[in-house]
């Protein structure tokens, strides 16, 4: 297999390309923590609220075997917020506002509450991965950059 680039040039590139990845990896994991301090109810306000309108959803017969719930929806001063729960109508409900506006309820299940935590890990332990490749392609850039310009090249080279 021939290469298109060379050896200088695929180095940079693979900066580029993995610089912007482990930003974009890193961003997406800031947004996770955001949207699980929300649902944990660290953020947002959270209010009180009891469902009012309340429509049952049987158990579908899918291969995941999704549980029957209720799908409800409560009031607020600031309007309606549509909440999923898998509980009976008429209990009342802490919900918190994300800060793009929607309105979540807040997690009281302890498993829940630990996925929600744990979940914005995984693209954290991506970008490192992807951090790590930047930097070694940085050195590996650095060091071809180094010899080509070097005196080690031997005399009448073109190189």
């Amino acid at each position: 297999m021939t290469d298109t680039l060379p050896t200088g040039r695929r180095q940079a590139v693979g900066v580029v390309v993995f610089g912007g990845l482990t930003i974009g990896l890193l961003l997406l994991t800031v947004a996770g923590y955001v949207v699980a301090a929300a649902r944990l109810g660290l953020i947002g306000h959270p209010q009180k609220t009891q469902a009012q309108v309340c429509f049952y959803e049987p158990a579908e017969k899918t291969y995941r075997g999704r549980a029957a719930h209720y799908d409800c929806t409560a009031y607020l001063a600031h309007g309606t917020v549509p909440i999923t729960y898998d509980s009976r109508p008429g209990q009342r409900v802490e919900v918190a506002k994300e800060p793009w506006g929607g309105w979540v309820p807040v997690e009281e299940n302890v498993w829940s509450r630990v996925w929600w935590v744990s979940m914005p890990l995984f693209p954290m332990a991506a970008a490192a991965l992807s951090g790590r490749a930047a930097v070694r392609s940085a050195a590996r850039y650095r060091r071809f950059r180094g010899w080509r310009n070097s005196s080690l090249l031997p005399t009448g080279s073109c190189e």
